[in-house]
């Protein structure tokens, strides 16, 4: 009974788990900044049909050549009418076109800044989830060694009852159960921080996580790497949408030494005289070029150069960033291996050795204490050296646009 309530336990916490995927499919449905960001889009694409269409007709009424001392007799002279107007702005040909292919533009670089910002949220829920792997398997290895402490403590125990310990070995293993202890405190105090950034980046309840990580291996393709991120890095995408856009606004700017039209249709009503219809159109001469439309374009052009310095910039950085992360995984990797197929095996054989010497007296309590915090310390290593080599790649995936459900790069 006891065996199937156990197994109904672990059905019961299984369910309850989310793996990095589904907590990061739950951020995309949930987070409010990159709602934020959808709602804004819908926004732009209708701003794009309000700046492709024309402005409303102006209709207006007037009423000419009112007489002082007779302001309602309208039957007086010819010179008395009541006009209706109706008149139309009609920008130069292809304005329109272009205000809509900005508005296109801003669309465009809104959506890489929502990819842009999706990538972050991905990150940092990978990185607090590997955390948290980090920690819930440290807390394993706490666990097995405070046994192995505990059997320590037992052989201390009847080496002293026997006047073959002295009393600092009894206290010593105690002390140091009592520090492990301690740090599974921490550790589980720490979870429950991680759970609650989580929480806030989900904007969603988060029970229990599931996360497995793979061990660190060798990656070599560096120039690949560079070339995705010129290929697909959301931020030098915006950027490009950016200095697209300057481009449109140039042609722009540049239309606007041409003049728009105004063209309009007017019915003036005459009492006892006949009525008549007038037609006509007016325009804008640009005859202050030189302080308008020349430095409206100058303004446009220097905008365009300012973000192409911008996007090298960003490249640059990007750049410098991916080697950082590349050489950061390369130096996990190396240090795994060694602690892996070296150090842990050594450690392991000293604590063997002088765990026997002890039980004859040949060895002091401190001795086996620090054998055995040289195997928990070298485990925990282990275990950093999985998690900085998966935060790191997590880096590489964001700056290269690449999420966890993408394909791979290695070779």
């Amino acid at each position: 009974m006891i065996k199937v309530l156990t197994v109904l336990l672990l059905l019961t916490g299984s369910i309850f788990a989310q793996t990095v995927d589904e907590l990061i499919k739950t951020a995309y449905e949930k987070n409010p900044k990159l709602k934020s960001i959808e709602e804004r889009l819908k926004a732009i694409k209708e701003r794009a049909i309000f700046e492709s269409s024309l402005t409303d007709p102006m209709f207006s009424i007037s009423v000419n050549d009112i007489q002082f001392d007779a302001p309602f007799k309208r039957d007086i002279e010819p010179m008395q009418t009541v006009i209706f107007s109706v008149a139309q702005l009609i920008p130069y040909k292809g304005k329109l076109s272009l205000k809509k292919n900005i508005q296109l533009k801003i669309y465009d670089k809104t959506y890489y800044k929502l990819l842009s910002e999706g990538l972050k949220i991905e990150y940092q829920i990978k990185v607090l989830s590997y955390e948290y792997w980090f920690l819930k398997e440290s807390l394993k290895i706490i666990d097995e060694y405070k046994k192995v402490v505990q059997e320590v403590i037992n052989i201390s125990d009847t080496l002293y009852s026997v006047g073959k310990a002295t009393q600092s070995d009894v206290l010593n293993s105690h002390i140091y159960l009592t520090e492990l202890i301690e740090e599974e405190i921490y550790i589980k105090n720490r979870m429950n921080v991680i759970k609650a950034r989580l929480e806030k980046l989900l904007n969603s309840k988060v029970d229990e996580i599931e996360v497995k990580l793979p061990i660190p291996r060798e990656i070599t393709n560096l120039k690949l790497l560079k070339e995705k991120i010129i290929q697909e890095n959301p931020e030098l995408k915006a950027i490009e949408k950016e200095i697209e856009k300057n481009e449109v606004q140039l042609k722009l700017a540049r239309k606007d030494y041409y003049p728009d039209f105004k063209p309009f249709l007017s019915y003036a009503y005459r009492y006892n005289f006949n009525d008549y219809i007038s037609f006509g159109v007016s325009f804008n001469l640009p005859v202050w070029k030189k302080k308008r439309q020349d430095k409206k374009v100058l303004e446009v052009e220097y905008i365009k150069l300012s973000n192409e310095k911008l996007y090298r910039d960003k490249l640059n950085e990007l750049f410098s960033l991916l080697e950082e992360s590349f050489f950061e995984c390369k130096n996990a990797y190396e240090t795994y291996i060694l602690l892996d197929q070296t150090l842990l095996k050594q450690a392991l054989e000293s604590f063997s050795s002088v765990i026997s010497e002890y039980k004859v007296g040949k060895r002091d309590m401190l001795t086996v204490l620090n054998s055995l915090k040289k195997i928990i310390g070298v485990e925990k290593m282990k275990l950093k050296e999985v998690f900085l080599w998966n935060k790191y790649y997590a880096q590489i995936e964001r700056i290269t646009g690449k999420s966890l459900r993408g394909s791979s790069y290695e070779d």
